[in-house]
C-alpha cells in the first residue's frame, strides 16, 4: 500500500464531527503550533516508544526551526479504570495514582493518552468495567484540563489473535488474563474505542488507532496479539500525524545538465565541470535501524514519506556515481537520473562507511532512543505513591539528564546541507 493508499485507509479512522478528512487538515494543525512541551501516557504500547520515537523524528524533519519537546511517560500493565485480573503477576498501576504527579513535573501544553488494550482486563464485556473505564477517561479529561493542556485520545489498537468460529471460552474459563485470555476479546476492545471516538467534540480529538491498523494487523504483529511490532507503530505514528494535517513527504532536487540551471530544489553552489556538483538544503532524514527489517509495503511507505530523489536531465554520459562529501552513497545510469532516482534505500546500515546524511539521522534518532530510557526511569520513580509534594529528587535529576540530551537533539533539528557529486565511471 502507497502513500495515497494510506492515506485513504486512515481517513476514516478520524471522527471530525461529519467532516469530511481533507477538509479538516489544515484546522487541526492549532494543536501544535511550535515550541510545545507534548506528553504521552499509555501502556506498554506507548511505552514500547516506538510510535512516539517517529512522531518526534518526524515533527523534528518536518519543523526544523521549531522545538517541540517529546516526553514518554507510557507504563507496561497500565489501564485507566483501576482494574486488574487475578492472575496478573502484581495489581495493574492505573495512571489516575499517578497523574497528578506527571502533570506537575512535565507541565505538559499537549498530552496524548492511549489506554483501553488492559482496561477489560482480557474479560468478556461488562457494564460495570465498562463503566470503569468511562469514568477514568473522564478523569483524565478534568485533570489535563485543570492544568492548563489539550488532551488527544487514542483509540486503542486491535488484539489480533484471531479466534475460530466455534472458539468460546465464555463459560469454561472464569480467571480469564492477558495468559488466558477472552477468546473474542477484539470484539470488547471494540467497544471501548469506538466509545473513545464518540467523545469526538470541537475541544477533543480523537484518533482511530483501531481503524487505521487493521489493515495491516497481518504484517504489522507477530506472534503477540497486543504489542505491534516496530512498522505497527509505524503505522501509528503516520496516523497521528496524519490527524494533526501533517504529511511528510519526499523531497526532490531536479537539475537541467544542459542548460546548467536547477529546476527544483534549496540548490546552491551549482558547478559544471568535468563532474556535476551542488550544495542541497534539506530537512533533516528520519531514519531508525529497525526500519531495515520493515516488511516491505510499510518500508516503501516510510520512503514516500522520507527519502530524498535527485533528478538530473541532459546528462552527457551513461553511469554515474553519487558521491557525498566524497563518501559514496551510490550508483545510477543516466536513464535513472533523467527519470528521478531515491538517494538511498533503507538497507545496510550496520555498514561502517555510510553517507554522511545517513549517519547525521541515525545519530539524532540515537539520541531519542537515550531519552527515551531515562524517561522509563522517571516513570518508575513516580510509580511510588508519593504526594506533588514528596516527587523524589532523583525524578528531578534524572529529568535534568534527559532535558540535556533533549538539547543535543535540537542542535541537530536544523536543516541539512549536502554537498554531492555525480562523476561518471565506466
Amino acid at each position: 500500500m502507497r502513500r495515497r493508499d494510506f492515506i485513504k485507509s486512515i481517513g476514516s479512522a478520524i471522527v471530525f464531527s461529519q467532516i469530511p478528512f481533507s477538509a479538516c487538515q489544515v484546522s487541526q494543525t492549532r494543536y501544535l503550533k511550535g515550541d510545545e512541551k507534548i506528553l504521552f501516557i499509555g501502556d506498554s504500547i506507548t511505552a514500547a516508544g516506538y510510535y512516539v520515537n517517529y512522531m518526534e523524528a518526524y515533527l523534528n524533519s518536518i519543523f526544523p526551526d521549531n522545538h517541540f519537546d517529546i516526553i514518554n511517560l507510557g507504563l507496561s500493565s497500565e489501564t485507566i479504570s483501576g482494574l486488574s485480573e487475578e492472575d496478573h503477576p502484581f495489581p495493574r498501576p492505573c495512571i489516575l495514582d499517578r497523574i497528578d504527579r506527571v502533570l506537575e513535573l512535565v507541565k505538559p501544553d499537549l498530552v496524548f493518552a492511549c489506554y483501553g488494550m488492559n482496561c477489560p482486563i482480557y474479560h468478556p464485556f461488562s457494564e460495570s468495567r465498562f463503566e470503569k473505564y468511562k469514568n477514568g477517561i473522564d478523569v483524565l479529561i478534568r485533570k489535563t484540563k485543570i492544568a492548563g493542556a489539550k488532551l488527544i485520545l487514542l483509540a486503542p489498537p486491535p488484539y489480533t489473535k484471531e479466534s475460530s468460529s466455534t472458539e468460546s471460552n465464555e463459560n469454561e474459563i472464569h480467571n480469564y488474563s492477558y495468559l488466558h485470555p477472552y477468546a473474542r476479546y477484539d470484539d470488547v476492545l471494540k467497544q471501548y474505542a469506538s466509545y473513545i471516538m464518540g467523545l469526538q467534540s470541537n475541544n477533543l480529538l480523537c484518533i482511530d488507532l483501531r481503524k487505521a491498523m487493521i489493515p495491516y494487523k497481518n504484517i504489522a504483529y507477530g506472534s503477540d496479539p497486543i504489542h505491534p511490532l516496530p512498522c505497527g507503530h509505524y503505522v501509528m505514528a503516520m496516523t497521528i500525524l496524519n490527524a494533526l494535517g501533517f504529511y511528510p513527504e519526499a523531497e526532490k532536487a531536479a537539475i537541467d545538465y544542459e542548460s546548467e540551471k536547477s529546476i527544483s530544489g534549496k540548490i546552491t553552489a551549482l558547478r559544471f565541470s568535468d563532474s556535476l556538483s551542488f550544495d542541497w538544503e534539506t530537512k533533516p532524514l528520519v531514519l531508525f535501524k529497525e526500519f531495515e527489517d520493515f516488511p516491505p509495503e510499510i518500508k516503501n511507505l516510510y520512503l514516500d514519506h522520507s527519502n530524498m530523489i535527485i533528478q538530473v536531465k541532459a546528462l552527457p554520459k551513461d553511469k554515474y556515481k553519487i558521491f557525498e562529501d566524497l563518501t559514496l552513497v551510490r550508483f545510477a545510469s543516466n536513464t535513472e537520473l533523467n527519470n528521478g532516482i531515491t538517494v538511498f534505500a533503507v538497507d545496510g546500515l550496520d555498514q561502517k562507511t555510510l553517507p554522511p546524511f545517513i549517519m547525521r539521522a541515525l545519530k539524532g534518532s540515537k539520541l531519542i532512543s537515550q531519552k527515551r530510557k531515562l524517561e522509563k526511569l522517571i516513570t518508575s520513580y513516580l510509580q511510588a505513591p508519593h504526594t506533588i509534594q514528596e516527587i523524589p529528587e532523583k525524578v528531578y535529576d534524572t529529568y535534568e539528564k534527559r532535558n540535556e540530551i533533549h538539547n543535543q537533539l535540537k542542535q541537530g533539528r536544523r536543516t541539512q546541507l549536502m554537498n554531492l557529486q555525480l562523476l561518471e565511471f565506466q
